[in-house]
């Protein structure tokens, strides 16, 4: 490797991890669920295990233990506390993901220059960076998602990565259950193209076919063995069919595709793409920026399709310099298809827009929308690299101008996509991600001072937080009349009892914060909605009873009669 992509590639990879940690130089704990990633790697650094009697709001993360294997074993080798371990460990392994896109691109490009261009992308890329920063098994599972691409690529040419996808892939499987959705379908997408137009031989796809029908194996015996309350609670609810119909689909569609390729076979046909003409890459640009801008507008006007959470339009203008980056992929798939491997990014591509399209169309809440765009950056990055590249190429050499002006606007471009990184929660649909020093006081005070057992009336992000650190049962999604009613009377019957992860309980105590007053967060897929000031108030009166305010926190009790 040369020496400036050396350098190059190391200040990409340090970039993605100042990215990624960011938010910690300005919050104290940084993810809404990160108080339950902090329980379960605290349980396993002090019990030796990781229980499935669990009363935390993600009820599956138990039986996907791999996240915390790994923030134990940093725990277990370093001494680092299980906090710093899940805060810091997994955003740093999540920036692996730059490098992998970068041999991912020399590989098959052989082109030093897209891969440097594809990793700065992932590296700032909102889509990427804010879930990625996130210490959730969906971080680490982007990582072994997007390796095990990288080494079934090299398994093609050497037969000594084959036990390093099957070491990739089962980690992956016992990591997160969507991450290994996505590397399936990716990689059938790719499968798919490749046969149905003809790319290759039977012998240069049996990688392909071996790997699918191995991964999709080892997926429904872990699901259905070893984790069947998530099969039948989360598999079955995402198109309300039997979760044995959904998993058995898998070899449906296996079997289709062959017998399609057996089909295509009797049919002397074979792709062969045409060289792109410089006046339709740029009308399919404009089209492709057309069509982005129109779906921004739409999220920033409506709403998030798919979902009831609606932003403000200030996030057309945030986001402007990232859609432009994503219309240059149309310039490079137009060249992406004459790279060897260039259609299974193409597959890879198109699987997930699919699996995008369907859940928008079903409003799914397992597939949810706005989870797709994280796993579509890698594959995305490869062909904008492509268009950058070939944007640049464009140009005579003489004139030097031209090119320098190109080279500076790309620049920017990704430097203004680096600023849209963190989203304020207003533009977020009054989600917030960070819980401050002042407000973990509250949650340490709550630990030390309320009865137990307990159970605590707030929104998701502050039920995460007392359930992890202060061992306190909370509402999470469920308390909704006793935030907003505007009365004690209007919710004086879910205060008596209401549905937890823990099982049905009556309210004990209230804790408030200001995010919470701005935007209190219940369900993942409706905006945050503000409490009104009649329903701040009413705790202020009988029967509840101010026990702690300091600095914006307020924790209430009942007066029991």
């Amino acid at each position: 490797m040369k020496k400036w992509v050396l350098i190059s590639l190391a200040f990409v990879f340090f970039l993605a991890i100042f990215m990624r940690i960011l938010p910690l130089t300005q919050y104290a704990v940084w993810g809404s669920d990160s108080g339950e990633y902090y329980y379960i790697t605290r349980q396993l650094t002090v019990d030796g295990y990781i229980s499935t009697d669990y009363d935390g709001w993600g009820f599956g993360y138990p039986y996907f233990p791999g996240m915390f294997y790994l923030t134990g074993s940093v725990n277990f080798l370093t001494g680092i506390e299980p906090f710093w371990a899940v805060m810091l460990i997994i955003p740093i392994f999540a920036s692996f993901s730059v490098l992998l896109v970068f041999f991912i691109a020399r590989f098959l490009f052989k082109d030093y220059v897209i891969g440097i261009l594809a990793s700065a992308f992932v590296a700032v890329a909102m889509p990427h960076v804010f879930p990625t920063s996130h210490s959730m098994p969906g971080s680490l599972g982007d990582v072994l998602l997007t390796s095990t691409i990288l080494l079934l690529f090299l398994s093609y040419k050497s037969c000594k990565f084959i036990p390093l996808v099957v070491l990739s892939s089962l980690a992956l499987t016992i990591t997160h259950h969507l991450s290994s959705y996505f590397l399936f379908i990716a990689v059938f997408g790719g499968l798919f193209l490749i046969e149905v137009l003809k790319c290759k031989n039977k012998k240069d796809t049996i990688h392909y076919w071996v790997f699918l029908c191995f991964f999709l194996t080892i997926l429904i015996l872990y699901w259905v063995i070893f984790a069947p309350p998530f099969t039948d609670k989360v598999i079955s609810s995402a198109f309300n069919i039997p979760y044995w119909a959904i998993l058995s689909a898998g070899y449906i569609i296996l079997i289709l595709t062959y017998l399609l390729t057996k089909l295509r076979k009797r049919y002397n046909w074979k792709y062969v793409p045409k060289f792109p003409k410089p006046q339709k890459q740029l009308m399919l640009f404009l089209l492709l920026l057309f069509i982005l801008f129109f779906v921004l507008f739409f999220m920033a006007f409506i709403k998030i399709p798919g979902t009831d959470i609606e932003v403000t339009p200030n996030m057309a203008l945030l986001f402007a310099p990232l859609v432009i980056l994503l219309a240059i992929t149309s310039i490079g798939a137009g060249y992406l298809r004459f790279y060897k491997g260039g259609m299974a990014i193409y597959g890879w591509i198109l699987a997930i827009v699919l699996s995008l399209i369907v859940a928008i169309i079903t409003s799914n809440r397992v597939l949810l929308t706005y989870r797709h765009p994280q796993y579509l950056m890698a594959p995305l990055s490869l062909s904008i690299a492509i268009g950058m590249v070939m944007i640049y190429n464009a140009f005579d050499y003489k004139k030097k101008l031209i090119k320098g002006l190109a080279t500076a606007l790309i620049i920017v471009l990704l430097i203004l996509t680096s600023i849209s990184a963190y989203p304020s929660p207003e533009i977020m649909g009054g989600f917030q991600e960070g819980t401050s020093q002042e407000d973990m006081n509250g949650v340490y005070w709550a630990r030390e001072s309320l009865s137990k057992p307990a159970t605590v009336a707030t929104d998701h992000r502050m039920s995460s937080m007392l359930f992890g650190f202060a061992s306190v049962n909370a509402t999470w999604d469920e308390a909704r009349k006793t935030l907003h009613a505007p009365t004690y009377t209007e919710c004086q019957e879910e205060i008596a009892s209401l549905d937890t992860p823990s099982g049905k309980k009556s309210i004990d105590y209230i804790l408030l914060d200001e995010d919470i007053k701005k935007g209190a967060a219940l369900l993942q897929w409706e905006s945050a909605e503000p409490m009104s000031k009649e329903a701040q108030e009413k705790f202020e009166i009988w029967p509840f009873i101010k026990l702690y305010e300091a600095n914006g926190v307020e924790i209430y009790g009942l007066v029991v009669e």
